[in-house]
């Protein structure tokens, strides 16, 4: 019995907000973008044409699986996932070294069982400053499926 009253207060209340909300055209008010877009709006960026993309060549690539790149900020070292043989398990993070920008890659390199286990190690990912490496893994100890994982070193030049 109580609920008919309530009921008609919340009838009530509504009315009253919608007449003292006036006639307006029903629309709400749009909120300015934020500056960053209407930058974007008022000058759109240009991008120059990509170049075909250029095989890196049998050094670095393989009759395996490579994929998953990621390359260091300074250019010199290129990591990848690949289930070549040499590895830990079906798919593991392998780097590829120069020494310059300019330079040939070198012999890719296993990064060995303190990154790569018995399961799919991949995706590796360098932060900027060099001294860590996301990467995600199937691995034991997960919260299940595939999660994301963090390797540090010391010296990004060893």
């Amino acid at each position: 019995m109580t609920s008919a009253p309530i009921g008609r207060l919340v009838s009530l209340a509504t009315i009253a907000l919608l007449l003292a909300c006036g006639t307006e055209s029903g629309q709400l008010p749009s909120a300015p973008a934020p500056p960053a877009l209407q930058l974007a709006a008022d000058d759109p960026q240009q991008f120059t044409d990509w170049s075909a993309p250029v095989n890196l060549g049998p050094v670095v690539n393989s009759a395996s699986t490579d994929i998953e790149v990621s390359i260091s900020k300074d250019g010199l070292s290129l990591y990848f996932a690949s289930n070549r043989p040499g590895g830990f398990g079906n798919q593991d993070i392998w780097v590829s070294q120069r020494t310059s920008v300019d330079g040939p890659w070198g012999a890719p390199q296993n990064l060995g069982p303190t990154i790569n286990t018995a399961f799919d190690d991949r995706t590796p990912m360098l932060a900027l400053d060099g001294h860590r490496m996301y990467l995600s893994s199937d691995r034991p100890g997960g919260f299940g499926g595939t999660d994301v994982y963090v390797s540090r070193r010391r010296d990004k030049r060893d």
